[in-house]
């Protein structure tokens, strides 16, 4: 079961994230954004593999 407001949350980031690059590239939120993305993915790709 995934929790709906986290789903929306990490969808908003993902546009969230796609925004600053295209127009605050090289800032500390961008990093900070990539950095939890692909924490969330490599979780869900450890999840996967169990």
């Amino acid at each position: 079961m995934k929790n709906p407001i986290s789903i929306s949350t990490h969808g908003y980031l993902i546009l969230f994230g796609k925004w600053t690059k295209l127009n605050l590239k090289d800032t500390v939120w961008e990093r900070m954004i990539e950095f939890y993305l692909d924490t969330k993915y490599d979780i869900k790709r450890i999840l996967s593999i169990k």
